[in-house]
């Protein structure tokens, strides 16, 4: 008599290596190259700034509350579609006919704050007899272009207002700046505000009162404006739009030039010819001779009687 467990197939036993599943992959466990596409555009990224900052202190410095001495230097690239549109990159305003952006460069890239022989140029004068100011060629205003730019600074506040502004783009540097000025011309008014009306404490009354005087009434102090970075600070395109020096030259040249002229004039005309056969021709005469006689002469003669140098032989007395 055979028992039940007999007599049911033994499905469990079965190995596992009997089994049947997906097929391998070919080459799966074969290295691979993966090439990456990186974005373009805003969200590239490339690095395209880059600075160096020193700075030191000494004891006395320290002791005498001195500002630390700081030297920085930052190299930039300004690439196309931070100045132009492009598509699905970014979309400016403000174009001009060449189709790009008009971001002004900060205040220390003006022409006006520029040296000379990096193409800056003076800024607006007043002419003494009229007091009307005038302006030179280049004293408008520049705008950011694609291309290279060199920043340089002596002051210690550029390198706290070099690492903020390197967070932002053309157009929020623009913002920033804007609100720089604002702050300044605010302290400029209440400053103003405050020497006018020294001891104003009582409220202003909106009928009567304008309303710059009941703008900066109570404790409503504006903010001192940011230290200003301009006079130590350099913002240059590279390369540098050196000034015209061939015009310098040639103005200075301009002699010379004239006198070469007169003189090939001369040589091809025969002129410098007829001249070299009349020498020629004196050379054999006594004329020569009786010329240097009469300067030695006369050399003799002031040699042997010197005259006063304070005696003008023009005077008659």
């Amino acid at each position: 008599m055979s028992s039940s467990s007999d007599s049911a197939p033994s499905t469990s036993q079965t190995p596992a290596s009997k089994r049947q599943g997906p097929p391998p992959i070919p080459f799966a466990n074969w290295p691979t190259i993966k090439i990456l596409n990186p974005p373009q555009g805003r969200f590239s990224p490339k690095t395209d700034e880059r600075c160096i900052f020193y700075c030191s202190q000494s004891v006395g410095g320290r002791y005498h509350r001195k500002d630390p001495y700081c030297r920085s230097i930052c190299i930039r690239k300004v690439f196309t579609h931070e100045v132009r549109n492009i598509i699905s990159f970014r979309t400016h305003h403000n174009l001009d006919a060449e189709g790009k952006a008009k971001y002004p460069l900060p205040k220390e890239g003006h022409p006006s704050h520029l040296p000379a022989y990096l193409g800056g140029s003076p800024p607006a004068h007043a002419d003494a007899e009229d007091q009307v100011q005038q302006k030179r060629p280049g004293d408008e205003a520049k705008f950011w272009d694609e291309g290279w730019y060199l920043w340089v600074s002596k002051s210690p506040v550029a390198v706290w207002e070099k690492l903020v502004t390197m967070r932002r783009d053309l157009q929020s540097q623009e913002t920033y700046e804007a609100a720089k000025e604002k702050r300044k011309q605010d302290w400029v008014e209440y400053q103003g505000y405050r020497k006018n009306n020294p001891a104003d404490t009582t409220p202003p009354n909106q009928a009567t009162d304008d309303a710059s005087s009941s703008r900066w009434w109570g404790p409503i102090i504006p903010p001192p404006p940011i230290q200003e970075i301009t006079a130590d600070t350099l913002l240059i395109p590279l390369p540098p739009p050196l000034p015209p020096i061939a015009k310098k030259i040639e103005k200075l040249l301009a002699p010379t030039h004239k006198v070469l002229g007169i003189f090939q004039e001369s040589f091809t005309s025969g002129a410098q010819k007829d001249f070299a056969l009349r020498v020629w021709e004196k050379a054999w005469t006594k004329d020569p001779y009786i010329l240097a006689g009469r300067a030695f002469t006369l050399l003799w003669e002031k040699w042997n009687n010197p005259s006063d140098d304070n005696d003008d032989p023009r005077d008659s007395s």
